[in-house]
């Protein structure tokens, strides 16, 4: 029978805890919840049902915090922040304390794009990038997110998109058997990327 002994290396040869960087690389992304209130009551969001409805819609830091760990954490990376939601723009303060505090950073927003006609020039100007969740088409989306919810984020991406820094992004969940190819096709008209 062959016997091996196992060594363990001494705790003393390895870095300290303290002095690991716990964030590899040197590009981070921030997703940054702004809140989880929205102003849209879509039938498949978990936000909306069962034992999560009316949960976690406040912020549980604030920006002194965020500022503590981006000088502890991120001194020497390339950030970019997602401000994320429920829908960010419901909490437009929030983006602009980040985007002025942080103005090195690169910027983009996921929102349901309802509300970017509200957003300042400025800031429209510093996204590099929206992401915006649509269904499909008009009847998809308005049967999914309300009505009229498909014409009012069409309008607001034409009216907005001269003032942006950087591009749109129609993320479409495809999960309706009805949506076809032509749908698809129509958004990227409007859109930069699908």
């Amino acid at each position: 029978m062959n016997t091996h002994t196992i060594q363990f290396a001494s705790a003393t040869t390895w870095p300290p805890v303290s002095d690991v960087d716990p964030i590899v690389g040197g590009r981070v992304e921030l997703q940054l919840l702004t809140t989880l209130k929205c102003n849209l009551k879509c039938s498949y969001c978990s936000l909306g049902v069962g034992e999560v409805l009316g949960t976690q819609t406040e912020l549980k830091y604030d920006i002194d915090q965020l500022t503590a760990f981006v000088d502890k954490h991120l001194r020497d990376k390339e950030v970019y922040v997602t401000f994320y939601g429920g829908e960010p723009t419901l909490n437009r303060a929030m983006m602009e304390n980040v985007m002025r505090r942080f103005p090195e950073f690169r910027f983009q927003l996921q929102t349901n794009g309802t509300l970017l006609d509200s957003l300042p020039d400025w800031m429209l100007h510093r996204l590099s990038n929206i992401l915006v969740s649509i269904d499909g088409g008009e009847q998809t989306t308005d049967g999914y997110r309300g009505r009229g919810v498909w014409r009012q984020v069409l309008k607001n991406v034409a009216h907005v998109g001269d003032r942006l820094g950087g591009s749109f992004t129609a993320r479409v969940t495809w999960g309706h058997p009805d949506t076809g190819f032509e749908e698809l096709d129509d958004l990227a008209e409007s859109f930069d990327y699908l």
